[in-house]
Parts: structure tokens; C-alpha cells; sequence
């Protein structure tokens, strides 16, 4: 089953289940590594986030690998993220010598739908996990005075001018190098998957670790959604234990609903753009992409 397979048609479940575990996986382990910031106050974070979210990424993509060979006999390929998804269903849709620009739109929403679901079943997955620890008496101590929403800081910077300079920065290199490792054709340049893998790790982290001095970036839509969530929450929080004038209340929402629009905007517009550069290129040059 080979990604355009999963493109061009309307429902796949094998595709639609491994997309699921893919995605629950990263997001779930994420949140897990958050909390086990938050409680073991970790201070190295940059060094911590990019380290273990690469290693995250790479987690949950071997183990869609192995769970696919052993039930259908072949290697899934999940998009992971939603910016991946749109990006091939363009170049994987439109042949480099053709004059106009084609999209599988078949399979674009039922695996966007698995991983948003994918998202939302990881999120109530870490809550059941944080509720149960907090209950552990080993663990009382650590989790007093913490809520749930409460492993992700708040941005501090309101200026949405910055914060699309630099989602515009990263997203783009994002997507100009981790889609395209694993699209590498394996016989003709003697490829294999711990290559591409170990390739993959290195970008992944090496982008991850400049992004953190920024704030890190939108690399996974539906985590920057529970993200809003969570900063919602805590900024509630504040407004209810009078830590912060409703004033700062509505700044800090605003801040995160224009941020949360641009991140949104940006997932489905950016890979638009790179997919029809990436297509002009290989029409003007002659060059033959394989993707």
C-alpha cells in the first residue's frame, strides 16, 4: 500500500487504522514526555524537547511499520502529520510534465479524520494516565497543585507578526526535508529504512532544537490544537484565582486565537505552496522527481 494508493481512494481501514496508531502514538508520548517534565523539572528543555520528540517521531513510525507487517503482510506508510497529507496528495497527483496542477482529494479527509481522531483519543489517553499517577502515593507530592493542562507553558510574545515570521521559517524547512527522506528511492541509491531513519532523526532534531529558542513550531496541527486547549485552560485558571486582570485575560486569548489561526491557515496553505514549487521546478528543468 503505497501513499498515492491511500491518496486516490475515498476509505482504506487498514490505512485509516495505521494512520490512527500513528498519530495516537506521537501524541501521546509527547504529552507523556511533558508531564515527566513537568514533574521532574528538567532543565535542559531545549536539549530535552528536540532529543526525545525526534526519537518520539521515529517511535511511532517503526511501530506503525511493525504492527503493518505483522497484520497485512506489508510496510505502512503513514503521513504523521496533517501538512505531510496535503502535500502529497498534490505531488503524487500531478504528473512534472503536466501544464496543470492536480489533488487527490479521495483519501485527504478520511486520513485527516484518523489522525484528528488519532489526536483527541491520545489527549483523553494522557488525562486517564495523569489522573491515575496522581493518585499513586509516590507520586502525590509531585503532582499537588498541578492540573493536566498544565505540563505546556504559555507564550509569552504577543506579537502575531513574529510568530508568523517564524512558523513561515520553520514549517518550510520542515516540509522541504522530513516529508521527502523517506520518499528516497531505496535500490537506486542504495537506501534502506535505518538510513532514512537515521537521516530523519537528524533534521527532525536539528530543526526541533533551533525552533526551540523561537518557541518551537506548528510541525503536528492537531497537537498545537491541544496546546490551545491546554493554554486556554490555564489562563482560565488565572482569571478564576484573580492571578491576572481580565484585561491580560482577553490579551493572552486574543494572542492565542490570532496564533492559533495563522498555525491553521499556514498547515494547509504551505504545503500547497512547496508542493507547486517543488512541481514548477521539475516542469522548467526537466528534472523527474520520484515521489
Amino acid at each position: 500500500m503505497t501513499v498515492e494508493n491511500i491518496l486516490k481512494t475515498s476509505f482504506r481501514l487498514d490505512a485509516f487504522l495505521f494512520e490512527f496508531i500513528s498519530n495516537f502514538l506521537l501524541i501521546f508520548l509527547i504529552l507523556i514526555l511533558m508531564l515527566i517534565k513537568k514533574i521532574e523539572k528538567i532543565k535542559n528543555l531545549k536539549l530535552f524537547y528536540a532529543t526525545s520528540f525526534s526519537l518520539v517521531f521515529i517511535i511511532s513510525v517503526v511501530t506503525t511499520w511493525a504492527i503493518s507487517r505483522y497484520y497485512s503482510k506489508f510496510s505502512a506508510e503513514p503521513f504523521v502529520s496533517p501538512s505531510h497529507v496535503i502535500l502529497f496528495s498534490i505531488l503524487k497527483a500531478t504528473p512534472f510534465k503536466s501544464d496543470t496542477l492536480y489533488f487527490y482529494d479521495q483519501g485527504i479527509f478520511y486520513i485527516l479524520s484518523s489522525q484528528f481522531l488519532a489526536s483527541i483519543f491520545a489527549f483523553l489517553a494522557y488525562i486517564l494516565v495523569f489522573y491515575n499517577l496522581k493518585k499513586w502515593s509516590n507520586y502525590k507530592s509531585k503532582f499537588e497543585n498541578i492540573h493536566f493542562y498544565e505540563i505546556i507553558e504559555q507564550k509569552n510574545d504577543s506579537n502575531p507578526i513574529k510568530f508568523l515570521v517564524k512558523e513561515l521559517i520553520f514549517i518550510v524547512f520542515y516540509l522541504i526535508t522530513i516529508p521527502f527522506i523517506g520518499q528516497i528511492n531505496a535500490i537506486y541509491y542504495n537506501w534502506d529504512h535505518f538510513k532514512a531513519l537515521l537521516i530523519t532523526f537528524s533534521f527532525l532534531f536539528f530543526i526541533l532544537f533551533i525552533s526551540s529558542f523561537f518557541g518551537f513550531f506548528t510541525f503536528h496541527l492537531f497537537f498545537s490544537l491541544i496546546v490551545i486547549f491546554c493554554n486556554l485552560m490555564a489562563i482560565l485558571k488565572e482569571k478564576r484565582e484573580n492571578i491576572i486582570t481580565k484585561k491580560e485575560v482577553n490579551k493572552k486569548i486574543t494572542f492565542i486565537s490570532i496564533n492559533g489561526l495563522i498555525s491553521i491557515i499556514l498547515t494547509f496553505v504551505l504545503p500547497i505552496i512547496v508542493a507547486t514549487i517543488i512541481w514548477q521546478i521539475g516542469k522548467s528543468q526537466g528534472v523527474i522527481f520520484n515521489f
